[in-house]
C-alpha cells in the first residue's frame, strides 16, 4: 500500500470523533449532524451497535443502513449521554489489498450520568471513493467498569 494506511486511520479517528462531538453534543439542532457526520457514510454503509449487559453477553440493535439511519442510530444510541465524552486510547489499522483499511480503536467514556468510565470500542472499514476514505462498515460497542454505568443504559436505554 501506498500511503501511511496508520497515518490516514489516526488522522480519521481524530476527526471523525471530533465531528461526532460537534453534531452530537454542540449542536441544540441534531438535524445538522446529517450533514457534519452522514457524509462519512454512503447509503450502502452499515453501523451495527453491540453493547454489553453485564451477563458476559454481547445484545445487538438492528443495524442501520445509509446515512440518514446512520446518524440516527449514533444520535440515540452511541452519542446520546449528556455531557459525554470519548478518550481514545488505542489505534490500530489493517491495510487490505483493494485499499480498504479496518481501524479498530479502543477508549473510554464518560458522561454525567456514570459513576465510572466504561470502556468502547469501534471497528470501521474505510474504502476508498475519489481520492478519500467512506466508512463502509462500522461496529460500536461499550462495555461498562462498573454497575453505575450498566445502571444508566439500563435505566435510559442509551438515552441521557
Amino acid at each position: 500500500m501506498g500511503e501511511d494506511y496508520a497515518s490516514v486511520a489516526k488522522q480519521f479517528v481524530k476527526s471523525y470523533h471530533a465531528a461526532a462531538k460537534a453534531a452530537f453534543y454542540s449542536i441544540t439542532d441534531r438535524s445538522q449532524a446529517s450533514s457534519i457526520v452522514g457524509s462519512q457514510y454512503r447509503e450502502n454503509s452499515v453501523l451495527v451497535k453491540l453493547r454489553g449487559d453485564g451477563d458476559d453477553e454481547i445484545v445487538g440493535y438492528t443495524p442501520a443502513v445509509g446515512p440518514a439511519a446512520i446518524v440516527e442510530m449514533l444520535g440515540n444510541r452511541v452519542y446520546s449521554y449528556d455531557k459525554m465524552e470519548q478518550e481514545v486510547f488505542v489505534i490500530h489499522a489493517v491495510p487490505q489489498a483493494d485499499g480498504t483499511i479496518t481501524v479498530m480503536v479502543t477508549g473510554q467514556m464518560t458522561c454525567s450520568l456514570f459513576i465510572a468510565p466504561a470502556i468502547f470500542a469501534e471497528i470501521f472499514v474505510l474504502k476508498q471513493d475519489s481520492g478519500s476514505y467512506y466508512i463502509a462498515h462500522q461496529v460500536f460497542s461499550d462495555i461498562p467498569y462498573d454497575d453505575s454505568v450498566l445502571d444508566a443504559i439500563k435505566k435510559y436505554g442509551g438515552r441521557g
